[in-house]
């Protein structure tokens, strides 16, 4: 059963997960956070808890995210996907105007 502290932080999560500027914002942060990265450093064991230590907080905010709106995550990943189209193709089109 869900507290009260949880169930206001999930409605404010859910709040901020209806702008799709505040989606952005959490996409950048979960990739800050390595998320989807191997935290493994050959030969640098320090690099590796590092990154583990940024993992955490990702992961942690991930969960977070999937028990406020289990389908925003896609969402973002998909949004952020569409970005990333839009601006290979805008850098392809420049490039072939300025040859």
């Amino acid at each position: 059963m869900k507290t009260n502290t949880q169930q206001q932080n999930d409605q404010d999560l859910r709040s901020l997960l209806q702008n799709v500027s505040a989606r952005r914002v959490l996409w950048r942060i979960l990739c800050a956070a390595r998320c989807a990265e191997n935290a493994f450093c050959v030969r640098d064991p320090y690099s590796t808890a590092y990154i583990c230590g940024q993992q955490s907080i990702g992961v942690w905010l991930m969960e977070e995210i999937w028990r406020a709106d289990p389908g925003a995550f896609m969402r973002m990943r998909l949004e952020s996907e569409a970005a990333q189209r839009a601006r290979r193709q805008t850098q392809e089109e420049e490039e072939n105007d300025n040859p």
